[in-house]
């Protein structure tokens, strides 16, 4: 994982918008809260800094980390922005609403809704096992938001309970973080096998109630490790 301690410094400014923290890492960069200055407003920023292949120079700008990631960095990066257009185009309640897409500094910003409220692992790690109409909820709102998704010609790939988060105002699930997702195409399956890079969502399997695991209504809906069988081909 990017370490913490690597991002924007609280007051860096990308054109209008003003970082305040940091709000997490991940493998393709890291996530800031900032203040858009112009109408005056929280908003999340997802910088492209991929841990395998990028690094941030002393003068700030953000390139390859060697001459041999070069082509994976440059890869990576119109990956990033293609997704951030794809994404932009989507207006659902249950997916994070994309703003913009900043250019700049060797590297792309792109400039998302910052949904304010905890996450679902938060949820769980303190109340443990939800009321099962409380996991019908968030599988039928999650799954509605997916459909769009997929719709879209994205795969999230990456679905966990650190990955959705609870609107505080009416604790709706909002799918955030797509760092890890891939647009569809007829390869999609053997470039996954070939990276080895298979969807890990997990499973609520250990943290609902056990009267909602032997539901077969619900053994439909597959928020669990992918085995290779499962990828699209």
């Amino acid at each position: 994982m990017t370490e913490l301690g690597e991002g924007l410094a609280p007051g860096t400014r990308i054109e209008e918008f003003r970082i305040e923290r940091e709000l997490g890492a991940g493998g393709f960069g890291i996530t800031y809260l900032a203040r858009d200055l112009t109408l005056d407003r929280r908003v999340a920023i997802k910088e492209y800094l991929p841990r395998d292949w990028g690094t941030r120079r002393m003068d700030g700008v953000i390139g390859p980390r060697s001459t041999a990631s070069a082509a994976d960095y440059a890869w990576g990066l119109e990956r990033f922005l293609d997704e951030a257009r794809v994404l932009a185009r989507l207006d659902h309640p249950n997916i994070v609403r994309v703003h913009r897409v900043i250019e700049g500094g060797g590297t792309a910003y792109i400039v998302m809704e910052y949904v304010e409220g905890r996450s679902l692992a938060e949820e769980l790690r303190e109340a443990g096992a939800l009321p099962e109409r409380r996991v019908r909820g968030l599988l039928g709102a999650l799954g509605q938001g997916l459909e769009a998704v997929h719709r879209a010609g994205l795969l999230h790939r990456d679905i966990k309970p650190a990955n959705v988060m609870l609107r505080v105002s009416d604790g709706a699930p909002v799918l955030i973080d797509f760092g890890a997702a891939r647009q569809q195409n007829a390869h999609y399956g053997e470039a996954c096998r070939h990276e080895g890079l298979l969807d890990r969502s997990v499973s609520f399997r250990r943290r609902v109630a056990p009267n909602v695991r032997s539901r077969r209504s619900l053994s439909t809906v597959h928020l669990k490790p992918t085995s290779t069988s499962e990828l699209p081909s």
